[in-house]
């Protein structure tokens, strides 16, 4: 009996501290992120090492995905989708000055 009581109240506060799924679908939000201007998408690999970042125009909206956040660490925007990468650049994120959108479960994000 003490087990089954504790399973409900686990799934009280488990209820309590994590509200419903969403209704509407939240990358509407970030899709006007993106409205009426010029969006780079900076992603890691080799041909970044020497790509000019400082070539992107004002005004731009700037997207880094993973480590490419470090190299242009004023973009608009850091996108993540890696739990481990998330996990070791903790503190880095935590700073960041833009938006974190990290499409990961909430246990993940910083």
């Amino acid at each position: 009996m003490g087990v089954l009581m504790d399973r409900r109240r686990m799934r009280r506060e488990r209820t309590e501290v994590h509200p419903p799924a969403p209704t509407v679908n939240p990358w509407r939000d970030y899709a006007r992120l993106f409205a009426g201007g010029t969006t780079y998408l900076i992603a890691g690999g080799p041909s970044a090492a020497s790509f000019d970042f400082g070539a992107i125009p004002q005004g731009a909206t700037v997207v880094a995905v993973n480590d490419s956040a470090l190299r242009v660490p004023w973009a608009d925007i850091c996108f993540s989708a890696d739990g481990s990468w998330v996990t070791q650049r903790r503190q880095w994120l935590i700073g960041f000055q833009g938006r974190a959108i990290l499409a990961l479960p909430a246990a993940w994000r910083p």
